[in-house]
C-alpha cells in the first residue's frame, strides 16, 4: 500500500524487489514491484540492448519512456557486486542479504526489498533449545543481520531492516517437544534512527492468570504500528482505519 500511495510514473521499475522464487503477498498489487530470484539474471546481450534502446528511444510516449527506465534499471543491475567479506553465512538467509545490500549500492532506484528467511520455523516437534530446530535458525538470522549491518556499512544509517513472523507461538511445550500456533513472536528492528538494544514492550507476565486462553501470551503490539514508524509518509493511506 505504500508504494501504491506513493508511486510516481518516473519511479524505477525494481522500486520493489521480492529476492525469492516467489512474489509475496506483501507486494502483490504494488507499483514497480519485481521478483527475482538471482539478480545476476537480469541481463541482456550488448545488441539486444543496443536494439531496444533505439526502440523506445525513438518514441516519447509511456511505453517508451517504461522501456528506457527497464532498461537503465537492467544496467545499474550490472554494477551490483556482492560483498566477499562482510562474514555472511553459507545459507540462502546470508546469500539473500549479500544481494539485498548489493542492490542497495547500485543506482537502480531500489528503494523496498522483502526476503524469506525459509527453514522449519514451524516447530511443532524438536524446537529445542540447544539441539533442536530453533538454536540454528536463530543462530542464522543473529549472523546473517549482522554481516548485513557490517556491508551496509555507512549506508546502514539509511536503511531500516525489519524482521517479522507470520505466526507465533504458544507458551506451552506440547508432547512432542516443539510449541503449537499462538500468539508469542517478536519483531526486530534496526537501521538508522533507532536506538540498538532495546525492547519495547509493557511485558505481561507469564503467570497463568496472566495468559489468554489455554496458554497464549496477550498481545501488547500491533505490528502496524512498528512499519508505520518506518514509512515517511501519513500512514492513513497505507493502513486505513488504523491511526
Amino acid at each position: 500500500r505504500y508504494l501504491e500511495t506513493t508511486a510516481h510514473p518516473g519511479d524505477s521499475p525494481l522500486r520493489a524487489v521480492a529476492l525469492g522464487s516467489v512474489m509475496p503477498e506483501s507486494l502483490r498489487g504494488a507499483a514497480k514491484a519485481t521478483q527475482m530470484a538471482n539478480f545476476g539474471d537480469y541481463r541482456l546481450r550488448e545488441e539486444i540492448t543496443a536494439d531496444l534502446r533505439r526502440l523506445y528511444g525513438a518514441g516519447k510516449d509511456l511505453a517508451s519512456e517504461a522501456g528506457q527506465q527497464t532498461l537503465d534499471a537492467l544496467a545499474a543491475l550490472g554494477s551490483a557486486k556482492p560483498s566477499e567479506s562482510a562474514g555472511y553465512p553459507d545459507t540462502p538467509l546470508g546469500k539473500g542479504l549479500r544481494d539485498a545490500a548489493a542492490l542497495l549500492r547500485t543506482d537502480a532506484g531500489v528503494e523496498a526489498i522483502t526476503l524469506d528467511h525459509g527453514g522449519v520455523w514451524d516447530t511443532h516437534v524438536a524446537q529445542g533449545r540447544e539441539g533442536g530446530w530453533m538454536p540454528g535458525l536463530m543462530d542464522d538470522l543473529a549472523k546473517s543481520l549482522a554481516a548485513f549491518a557490517t556491508d551496509l556499512g555507512s549506508d546502514f544509517d539509511q536503511t531500516r531492516t525489519i524482521v517479522i513472523s507470520e505466526f507465533g507461538r504458544r507458551l506451552v511445550e506440547n508432547s512432542g517437544l516443539g510449541t503449537d500456533h499462538g500468539r508469542g513472536t517478536a519483531m526486530f528492528a534496526m537501521g538508522g534512527g533507532l536506538k540498538g538494544g532495546v525492547v519495547e514492550t509493557v511485558w505481561p507476565g507469564l503467570r497463568p492468570e496472566d495468559l489468554e486462553g489455554p496458554g497464549d501470551l496477550r498481545v501488547t503490539t500491533d505490528y502496524r504500528s512498528i512499519l508505520a514508524e518506518s514509512l515517511p509518509i501519513q500512514v492513513a493511506g497505507v493502513f486505513p482505519g488504523w491511526a
